[in-house]
């Protein structure tokens, strides 16, 4: 199995924004007169989609605010143990892909906040009308990295990320999901991508 890219979900998996867009949702629909939802709704519901999953009925003023209170809520953002270091280990072996439903200007605040800015191309929310769990972000990273879909892998923690990856023909690794691996966390990710890419080699 050679393989010449590796591509990464941003929330989750390098940075755990899990409460800031939590929060941002809730304000949202607090704002607009509707029901708040449970964290359970929102991790089965919202959670490795896309936020107008939720509010996309509310209409664009309401996607603008939610955003917005994104944007306010990122000092509660942690960076995930190890992702520094498996993105260190990747870089100069193999070509570096973001793919990531959240909007561009909040992803490149994400990325510049903790100095993960390692990657070759950054797909976000912005850069596609298909987003995942459709292949679309996933086959445009491949195509701008040069790299066919069977030689990546993607990596992400949600059923959305491994059914985008496995539709875009790439191997997935799933981060406490059921996808072609199965691992914890980043200390795990590192000891399989040192496994899987000496094995390329």
């Amino acid at each position: 199995m050679e393989i010449k890219a590796v591509l990464f979900d941003l929330d989750g998996v390098l940075i755990d924004t899990l409460d800031c867009w939590f929060q941002a949702i809730n304000d949202t629909f607090r704002k607009y007169g509707r029901r708040e939802i449970s964290r359970d709704e929102f991790l089965r519901e919202v959670w490795g989609y896309t936020y107008d999953r939720a509010l996309g009925y509310l209409g664009e003023e309401a996607l603008a605010y939610c955003r917005a209170r994104l944007t306010e809520n990122l000092w509660r953002a942690k960076l995930i143990p190890g992702a520094r270091e498996v993105l260190e280990f990747c870089k100069n072996r193999v070509r570096l892909g973001l793919v990531t439903n959240t909007p561009r200007e909040n992803t490149l605040k994400e990325l510049e906040m903790f100095g993960l800015e390692y990657f070759d191309v950054v797909i976000t929310a912005d850069d596609a009308v298909n987003r995942k769990p459709s292949p679309d972000m996933v086959l445009r990273a491949c195509e701008m990295l040069g790299v066919p879909p069977e030689k990546a892998l993607m990596v992400g923690d949600t059923e959305s990320d491994v059914r985008a990856g496995r539709s875009a023909g790439c191997r997935v690794i799933g981060i406490n999901v059921d996808a072609d691996w199965k691992i914890r966390d980043m200390y795990e990710l590192r000891r399989l991508l040192e496994k899987i890419l000496k094995k390329a080699s």
